[in-house]
C-alpha cells in the first residue's frame, strides 16, 4: 500500500505512473491504496514512481515537507 496521512497544510491528493510491477493509482490524503497484490518472489523489487501531487495553492504560503510511506501486510 501507499499511504498519504493528514498532514498540514491540508487536503492534498497524489496521482502516480509507474514502470513495472507497480500499480498507478492515486490517493487523497488520510487514505492509503493498493500499488501491488500478489507473492513475492524476489527479494527486492523495483519500480520507477513518477508522483503529481495537488494541494489548494491558497493553502501553502511556502514549501513545506510531504509525508508519504509504503505498507505491506502480510498475508
Amino acid at each position: 500500500y501507499l499511504v498519504l496521512p493528514a498532514q498540514p497544510p491540508g487536503p492534498l491528493s497524489a496521482s502516480w505512473v509507474t514502470q513495472g510491477r507497480f500499480m498507478p493509482g492515486q490517493v487523497r490524503s488520510g487514505n492509503r491504496v493498493l500499488v501491488y497484490a500478489g507473492p513475492i518472489t524476489t527479494p527486492f523489487m523495483e519500480d520507477v514512481f513518477r508522483f503529481q501531487f495537488s494541494v489548494d495553492g491558497n493553502l501553502v504560503p511556502r514549501a513545506f515537507p510531504l509525508t508519504y510511506r509504503f505498507e505491506m501486510d502480510e498475508g
